[in-house]
């Protein structure tokens, strides 16, 4: 039987402030799927909870049938939405407010309730979060980041059956051509893994602004199973996207970050879960016994990798060892998730595949274009396989030579 991995990313493009950063970012994800080098299939879900649809996915049963990739646009948990008839499996995991008044739901909202005051227990972070609890999220119009994982996830299922591993992804990253395969190699034995090492692209308002980073923390267990931070890392800093109440950079160390209370209540591979790989067959048991991702926009990374810990005992963790970095964090300054690094690097930091990705980052917020245009580039895509940035970004036409001189031409050829 053919392997099968299933890429699988939750997005949201906000109509007032877009993003071209997510807006690409998506087909970025697609060209990223389309170069693996894995030995399998690769299927791929976008689920989509925008007011409005991604104009590239022009026709989104063609480009299931065709190439694998579900385009699911799920902008309301609304009993009577269009995307709920398509993918009937997928709906059970985004609750319709009449779902939320059954048992099933009701019991799902008090646990994630528990998880409010679980979340927030080192008092630092309870005295600055000033934003909606998980919990919140369940209530809200549209499905939550950790219902749109499992909606990905189930309408890839329906249409091509179970996978062997589960790579869930950012609208807004970019994923080295050997990501998935390795991926693989590291969950022949394992229920999940995360990379420890990968790099940071923050873009700035100008190109010489960018700022590259490496994110490089080799965590270890001890004879506990707890993930621990090398002593001698301890005390060097994270610089990250965040600022100060007063705009300055905010810097903690390594060993602040993870201090040891917070390292057994959400081990460190538990976190950034744009990186977060699973076992199908372990997210298979997990909708079994408490329903998939949790249904929130908040944490719901670290509340499914510690829920599968906690319920599991033969859930086994490891981290993605690779040589090099394979994958980048992306920044732009509209992102909600943190992105951190503890090693500064130079443009020249010799990843050639990353510098090319950046470069073709860089293009896509500096240029200009239209939804039609980017349609019509999603046109050409159901046709050829391949992405014609071209379309999308039209070069201007150079003036024709005028010709001076004595071979100036005269009157008609």
């Amino acid at each position: 039987m053919t392997k099968q991995s299933f890429m699988v990313c939750a997005t949201y493009r906000s109509d007032d402030n877009p993003s071209p950063l997510r807006y690409f970012g998506i087909l970025s994800l697609i060209e990223d799927a389309m170069k693996q080098s894995y030995d399998g299939e690769i299927r791929v879900a976008i689920v989509d909870s925008s007011p409005t649809p991604h104009p590239f996915f022009t026709n989104p049963e063609a480009l299931l049938e065709n190439y694998g990739i579900a385009y699911i646009h799920a902008p309301s948990r609304d009993e009577d939405a269009q995307w709920r008839q398509r993918f009937p499996d997928a709906s059970k995991f985004a609750p319709t407010d009449e779902d939320l008044k059954g048992a099933t739901w009701s019991m799902r909202a008090q646990n994630m309730k528990d998880w409010d005051d679980f979340l927030l227990f080192e008092k630092s972070f309870k005295e600055a979060y000033k934003g909606p609890l998980p919990s919140a999220f369940m209530h809200m119009e549209r499905p939550a980041i950790g219902m749109k994982k499992n909606i990905g996830v189930a309408a890839l299922t329906q249409e091509f059956g179970p996978a062997d591993n589960i790579v869930f992804c950012d609208d807004d990253d970019r994923h080295h051509p050997d990501y998935v395969a390795t991926v693989d190699r590291h969950l022949q034995n394992a229920s999940f893994t995360r990379p420890t090492q990968w790099l940071s692209l923050v873009v700035g308002t100008e190109e010489k602004a960018d700022v590259w980073g490496e994110y490089n923390v080799p965590f270890y267990q001890d004879t506990n199973g707890n993930w621990c931070v090398p002593a001698e890392l301890e005390d060097t800093p994270f610089h990250s996207t965040m600022k100060t109440n007063d705009g300055d950079e905010y810097v903690r160390t390594i060993g602040e970050k993870f201090s040891t209370g917070m390292r057994i209540a959400f081990p460190p591979l538990s976190h950034d879960g744009a990186l977060h790989s699973y076992r199908y067959d372990m997210w298979q048991r997990a909708v079994e016994n408490f329903g998939g991702c949790g249904p929130t926009s908040m944490c719901e990374d670290m509340l499914f990798y510690r829920m599968c810990m906690t319920t599991f005992q033969d859930f086994k963790a490891v981290a993605t060892q690779s040589d090099e970095p394979l994958f980048i964090r992306c920044a732009d300054g509209s992102n909600a998730s943190l992105i951190e690094w503890n090693i500064d690097l130079n443009e020249d930091h010799g990843h050639t595949w990353a510098q090319e990705a950046g470069a073709e980052i860089y293009r896509n917020l500096r240029s200009k274009t239209t939804d039609t245009l980017v349609a019509k580039a999603g046109d050409e895509f159901l046709k050829t396989g391949q992405i014609n940035w071209d379309v999308i970004f039209p070069q201007p036409k150079k003036p024709a030579a005028k010709l001076s001189g004595p071979n100036k031409a005269k009157g008609p050829l």
